[in-house]
């Protein structure tokens, strides 16, 4: 007598997403070697047209991996939560369980980076002095894409207030991946304009402008996507929606969301933006230095 055991679709379906997830936490979580991190410096330089010097080098070094690690360990534990309620859960309910955790570690990952930015990013020293002048988030963010992501929270929400009649099991994690597009929002542009309104140490101006495109990395990803999370629950959302009519509405809407946050990623460039609001006396392209700029 033999026994066999097969595996339902619908654990094979959650694998299959899982296994992806696996492998971008375990690359962002393992050891990079010299050169590698000195490639990883050089592009952020060049990106930001930053002067690089040994203290700015080793800030970003030291903020880019803690953010890496932490986001690389979140996804594990989210990889394995994934695998596990695919078998825990009845059949057919794995395909809304992949869009739920989607969104829910895209949400993480925005809050996490919006959060990192409020830490101090050069140490103190009897050398550097916290500057104090005046900023704001829409220093760092352009509008376009602030109005996007609070219209992508505005837009989840309400789908998920008129999908919500019509929910059941697992379906209802859908709605509670909206309230978290939602909360991320208020994270983003709190963690955010703390951040913008904080005073960092830094020794000269090169220093302050390294600490700008810092921070402008951080607040313009964290912003950008939301769009994207948000159109993504919008889309699931609207398949409980009725009439048909409304939703097809909340289908368009999502596209629309999701094709602005990738639009989001190339224009405006996002140093161009802060260099434009906090730094008017560099040309286009202009590497800064501390001949290029006033401290």
């Amino acid at each position: 007598m033999s026994f066999e055991f097969e595996l339902p679709d619908f654990v094979w379906s959650g694998a299959f997403f899982a296994l992806p997830l696996i492998a971008i936490s375990l690359y962002l979580l393992r050891a990079r070697s010299q050169d590698a991190q000195q490639q990883l410096v050089a592009r952020w330089a060049a990106r930001n047209l930053v002067e690089l010097t040994p203290e700015i080098a080793a800030a970003y070094l030291r903020a880019s991996f803690a953010t890496s690690r932490l986001i690389g360990a979140i996804g594990l534990v989210m990889a394995v939560t994934l695998v596990a309620s695919s078998v825990a859960l009845p059949d057919g309910s794995a395909v809304d369980l992949i869009w739920v955790e989607a969104v829910v570690l895209g949400t993480i990952v925005t809050i996490v980076g919006t959060w990192r930015a409020r830490r101090p990013w050069l140490d103190a020293g009897s050398r550097r002095i916290a500057h104090t002048r005046a900023t704001r988030l829409a220093d760092y963010v352009p509008p376009p894409l602030r109005v996007g992501a609070w219209f992508a929270g505005a837009s989840c929400l309400t789908a998920a207030f008129l999908a919500f009649p019509h929910l059941d099991g697992v379906g209802r994690l859908n709605a509670t991946a909206a309230v978290m597009v939602v909360v991320a929002l208020g994270v983003a542009e709190w963690t955010g304009a703390v951040a913008a309104t904080h005073a960092q140490p830094a020794r000269d101006a090169v220093e302050l402008y390294a600490v700008d495109a810092w921070r402008t990395g951080n607040a313009r990803l964290g912003l950008q996507s939301i769009a994207m999370w948000g159109g993504v629950s919008t889309n699931v959302l609207a398949h409980y929606l009725q009439p048909h009519l409304l939703a097809d509405v909340f289908r368009m809407v999502a596209i629309a969301l999701m094709f602005w946050s990738g639009v989001g990623q190339a224009w405006p460039q996002p140093i161009a933006w802060t260099r434009r609001r906090l730094w008017p006396t560099l040309a286009p392209g202009e590497r800064v230095s501390t001949q290029a700029v006033a401290a």
